[in-house]
């Protein structure tokens, strides 16, 4: 083979490489936190919005179980104070199978209230003007899950 074809075809093959998708920067992620009632019972969601032009992956256990610690959840009161959390005792191992998100679109997470924070009755005191923020790990379908999500603290 002619050296100069060799070399064509050396560098087609390195630009078509997987090494050569885009990167993965912080703050690609959008996060909107809302409250919501699933399966009757308070919780808070967490929409998550690729806004980069590269695939990322997010762990299942992060979308799939309204129970998981895979996220860290922080809750306070209309006049700043922290509201206290519960110690989570016993945790199975979390799904670490990758969920794959798309550029532009959207995936969701639903936490219990009850089950993460000290209220006496979570439903209703789940007060107006209390705010949350949430933050969790994440990356690029090949990456090992270093790049971390967080959100400002939102209105819920």
């Amino acid at each position: 083979m002619r050296p100069e074809l060799l070399l064509v075809a050396t560098l087609i093959g390195a630009c078509a490489s997987p090494q050569m998708r885009l990167p993965i920067e912080v703050g690609d992620l959008a996060l909107t936190i809302s409250r919501t009632t699933f399966e009757d019972r308070a919780a808070l969601v967490v929409l998550m919005t690729n806004q980069s032009q590269a695939e990322v992956c997010v762990r299942a256990e992060l979308l799939q179980n309204p129970y998981t610690y895979e996220i860290d959840l922080n809750l306070r009161r209309a006049d700043g104070r922290a509201v206290k959390q519960h110690q989570p005792g016993f945790l199975p191992p979390p799904n670490v199978a990758p969920i794959r998100v798309a550029p532009g679109r959207s995936v969701q997470g639903r936490y219990y209230i009850d089950s993460r924070f000290k209220l006496k009755d979570a439903a209703k005191n789940l007060r107006e003007g209390m705010s949350a923020k949430a933050s969790f790990r994440y990356d690029a379908c090949d990456g090992s899950q270093s790049r971390q999500a967080v959100s400002t603290w939102q209105r819920v």
